[in-house]
């Protein structure tokens, strides 16, 4: 394992050569599972609705981070075929599971009405 420097820190480094695609694959894939697992979360309906709900935020955090250093750091668009941002489209998953348990959570807090 290779050490340097970097300012006041010390950084231990695996010595890893990977390519920027490679690197990208590895993110993508990674941003994939988060979303299997939120929609694994999402259909478990032996957690109360309040843990999934906290559960599906937990991915969606740790996706839209690893989106954003995709996306902004390393200056990497994927697209569907269609157009439509890859990154979009995985997280409009998250978005629509955090919409749905939020309105079923009012509604039983609501009795109801919502």
């Amino acid at each position: 394992m290779k050490k340097y420097q970097l300012g006041a820190l010390i950084v231990s480094d695996k010595e890893l050569q990977d390519t920027k695609q490679e690197i990208v694959e590895e993110l993508i894939d990674r941003m994939q599972k988060y979303v299997a697992d939120g929609k694994k979360l999402f259909e478990d309906h032996s957690k109360t609705k309040e843990e999934r709900l906290s559960g599906i935020e937990y991915y969606c955090g740790r996706f839209c981070g690893l989106a954003e250093f995709l996306n902004i750091t390393m200056g990497v668009e994927a697209r569907c075929d269609d157009g439509m941002l890859y990154t979009q489209v995985m997280y409009n998953k998250f978005f629509f599971w955090k919409q749905n348990l939020e309105l079923d959570i009012r509604r039983e807090r609501e009795g109801g009405a919502v």
